[in-house]
């Protein structure tokens, strides 16, 4: 196997992954948002609604199984088309995510608390950092998977390139 190869491997395992949680997301696994209050009534706005569940599991279990029938059947268009619609959630993911920090700080410091707002800022950045480092991981493994794919022959075998064809010559001589 070479190392392009994995890529397959590693594009099935995250599709698998993707698939799973997007069932379990429609299921409502995802769903405990709601928060009890110090009157011990439960506050609705953290909670999101079922409609929302459903149609955002929905949308991302059709675009791993595009992801997951890209790789089987080796069609490029496929992997791209998943890859669009991973960077358009990923830039709409950080916006969210710093938006909602954002707000957040800007809530505590209005009730004075200015020491929790410190707090709140480097949750921030260390989320930032974690959601960087997986948005990057997944894009290499798609990368990866698009440069394997746009590699390979009408006959489903990785094709040579202009770099390994000098290598072979000169390994003969």
């Amino acid at each position: 196997m070479s190392s392009k190869e994995r890529f397959c491997t590693y594009g099935y395992v995250y599709a698998a992954i993707g698939i799973i949680s997007s069932v379990l997301h429609m299921m409502g696994m995802n769903s405990h948002y709601a928060m009890e209050s110090k009157d011990g009534l439960i506050n609705e706005a953290y909670h999101m609604p079922r409609s929302v569940e459903v149609s955002s599991g929905l949308f991302s279990l059709v675009f791993f199984i595009i992801l997951l029938v890209g790789i089987y059947q080796k069609n490029i268009t496929l992997v791209k088309i998943f890859k669009v619609v991973l960077v358009t959630s990923g830039v709409l993911g950080y916006i969210v995510l710093f938006c909602g920090f954002l707000l957040a700080i800007a809530n505590v410091i209005e009730d004075s608390q200015r020491h929790f707002g410190a707090i709140l800022l480097l949750i921030l950045v260390i989320a930032l950092a974690i959601y960087t480092a997986f948005f990057k991981l997944v894009l290499w493994i798609i990368n990866g998977l698009v440069d394997y794919i746009g590699n390979l022959n009408e006959d489903g075998k990785e094709a040579v390139t202009f770099n390994e064809q000098i290598n072979v010559g000169f390994e003969k001589v």
